[in-house]
């Protein structure tokens, strides 16, 4: 049979996080030499969770950066996809999520806009992400075009962004999630941030074509999001199905 030996650690996130037994090997040959991937392992706590070891996300450290979604509106931190997600690899994650704020243009009453406070992130980070855009269709920000180099326009604030990621991080995975589809009229700020990331080759999580989550379908409404009325916020259901998605191609990078 396989023997698995595990070692206590802890995982710096958070207060109410619990230290997790890790699985280090497996017939005596450490973890970080066998090809196998997603090796289930044990919570010193028996609570049911499970950890997965995969090179990729494993204990690694996640910035992600957001509006109300990112900031897990309505619930608590754990019930977050980012928490959710972080949980499942034992990551360190921080979060760089305000609820109300644009991607693009000047400062609202909830704070500065992404283009402006990613620069205030902690400069260490393995993975970051940027789940923006829907604050910005709200307000019908202009969408501009490419050749904009100010963060007035989105396509502007976006090229902002993304150059100052890529010196920020030059060895970190990028990554950019754009809104999912709660409404037709976002399509133009999903294909500028799929355009714009293009330019520099940052790759995108098209929630709007392939997220799976339509709140504009009153059942799928009903089941995944806070309220009946809100096409926004998603419920601790649908943040579980957003962290699978945002899973897929975090492990695609």
């Amino acid at each position: 049979g396989v023997m698995f030996s595990k070692s206590s650690v802890a995982v710096p996130y958070e207060a109410y996080q619990e230290p997790k037994y890790v699985i280090d090997k497996v017939n005596g040959v450490p973890i970080a030499g066998i090809d196998d991937r997603r090796i289930t392992t044990l919570e010193a706590s028996s609570g049911g969770k499970a950890v997965y070891f995969n090179p990729k996300l494993h204990g690694k450290t996640w910035n992600a950066i957001g509006d109300s979604i990112t900031r897990y509106e309505g619930l608590t931190i754990a019930q977050g996809y980012q928490r959710v997600l972080g949980d499942r690899y034992g990551m360190t994650t921080r979060n760089y999520g305000i609820a109300g704020t644009k991607l693009s243009g000047a400062a609202n009453p909830q704070g500065d806009s992404m283009y402006v406070r990613y620069a205030n992130m902690d400069p260490v980070a393995d993975i970051v992400t940027v789940f923006g855009g829907t604050n910005d269709h709200y307000v019908s920000a202009p969408i501009g075009t490419n050749a904009d180099a100010t963060g007035d326009t989105f396509k502007g604030a976006l090229k902002i962004m993304c150059k100052g990621l890529i010196e920020k991080y030059p060895t970190s995975k990028i990554g950019f999630i754009t809104p999912y589809h709660f409404a037709d009229s976002v399509l133009p700020y999903v294909d500028a941030i799929i355009e714009i990331c293009g330019m520099y080759a940052i790759p995108v999580l098209d929630l709007y074509r392939k997220g799976g989550i339509l709140p504009s379908n009153t059942i799928q409404r009903n089941a995944l999001m806070l309220t009946p009325t809100d096409v926004l916020h998603p419920n601790a259901t649908g943040h579980k199905l957003l962290a699978d998605k945002v899973e897929a191609f975090l492990l695609s990078m």
